[in-house]
């Protein structure tokens, strides 16, 4: 089954980003909890190890840490 979310002209709308590395259990875990619950998102991968990765990261998430929820201008 698709886990997309469809507007009313039948195409899917993504408005909820997340974000995370592949490698993190939290990470999976998390997008589990999304497609089991037909949450449309788009995955943005991010590597908390690279140098140039953080900056713009950490405006999302103080603390560094993996993963990153944004939603409608919620950031969890």
């Amino acid at each position: 089954s698709s886990h997309s979310l469809l507007s009313n002209s039948g195409v899917a709308t993504i408005t909820c980003m997340f974000y995370g590395a592949f490698y993190s259990a939290y990470v999976r875990a998390a997008r589990l909890a999304l497609a089991e619950k037909g949450v449309a998102h788009e995955h943005v991968p991010v590597d908390i190890f690279a140098a140039e990765v953080l900056a713009w990261y950490r405006a999302l998430h103080p603390f560094g840490r993996i993963p990153a929820f944004a939603h409608d201008g919620l950031q969890l």
